[in-house]
Order: C-alpha cells, then structure tokens, then sequence
C-alpha cells in the first residue's frame, strides 16, 4: 500500500505535467500542509494527477496511508485537518478562475510575480 507525506519543514512545488514535460504550476506546500488530491489518491489506491519537487530544502513526515484513512474515521481532527486541505484547494482553483475570468493580464502577471518572488528565496 502506497504512503502520502506531510510537509514538516521547506517548500514543495505541486505541478501537473504534459507528454513533453511542460509543468503548469499548481500551488506551493508549506510546513504543517500536505496535497489533498494525493491524500485522496492513497486512500483509494488511485494514482495521482499531480507531480511534486522541493523548492527548498524539505523534510517531509511519511504516512502509512492505511493510518491516515483510519485516523479520518478516528481522530476528529484529523478528519478535520484533510477537511481543510480539501477546502484550501478548491479555494485556489476558485482564485485562478477569478483571475482569468475577471482580471486582466497585466493584473494576472503583477500577481504572479510577486508570489513567485514571496516563495522562491534566491529570487528576493
């Protein structure tokens, strides 16, 4: 059975890539967060859509999957922790479709790069 892990300390890139290796970036993973979509993928034995890489040097916590799926039906917390994952993701989907939607490219590109300085360290 396949494990997921935690980020305890550093940066980690998650991407999708395509058959010629393009990436589109998704969203970064910062100390104390771990990819909801690879949580939901362990659990049920699914491979998963995204790709991931250290930005920074990165210690990660590696979760035997069949205790994260226990722990969600006993631990209230933890099921709230996967809960909020979940949630915090979907409300990134819902900012990029704002900022494509409503936002024009200037505005789009401004925001970009200041994320894009915030967490990269050798670009501040």
């Amino acid at each position: 059975m396949p494990n997921t892990q935690l980020v305890a300390d550093g940066l980690v890139k998650v991407y999708r890539e395509d058959q010629d290796g393009h990436e589109f970036f998704m969203y970064y993973l910062q100390p104390g967060q771990a990819c909801a979509l690879t949580l939901n993928c362990a659990i049920r034995q699914l491979d998963s859509p995204v790709m991931a890489k250290e930005v920074q040097d990165t210690e990660l916590i590696t979760l035997p999957v069949q205790d994260v799926d226990r722990w969600m039906q006993q631990y209230h917390s933890w099921s709230n922790f996967v809960l909020d994952s979940y949630r915090q993701r979907y409300m990134d989907l819902i900012d990029a479709f704002d900022q494509v939607a409503f936002r024009h490219m200037d505005e789009r590109l401004r925001i970009y790069l200041k994320k894009r300085i915030l967490f990269t360290p050798n670009l501040r």
